[in-house]
């Protein structure tokens, strides 16, 4: 079942659904963004060419409260202005 931010705001309101502890920021259009540690281990892209299954993977531990991901440029919508040219 996926559930609305207003859905979830419903629920959560009601006492039918209980987050502990819940910032209003957590709440996104379909999901709650859950917060579970202030340890992450991020991928240390700058050692690396590639990622392999053959090869350990080297990690980068962080401590901290939270973590913003940036969005990348393939994962961001097209500014409104662009449109489809087609080529001859």
């Amino acid at each position: 079942m996926i559930l609305s931010d207003a859905s979830l705001r419903q629920l959560l309101a009601s006492g039918k659904l209980s987050i502990d502890p819940l910032d209003d920021d957590q709440i996104q259009p379909a999901s709650v963004d859950l917060r579970l540690s202030d340890h992450f281990l991020k991928v240390d892209e700058n050692r690396l060419e590639a990622i392999r299954l053959d090869r350990e993977v080297p990690y980068e531990e962080l401590t901290q409260e939270r973590i913003v991901i940036p969005r990348t440029p393939s994962s961001s919508p097209p500014p409104a202005s662009a449109s489809a040219c087609p080529t001859t």
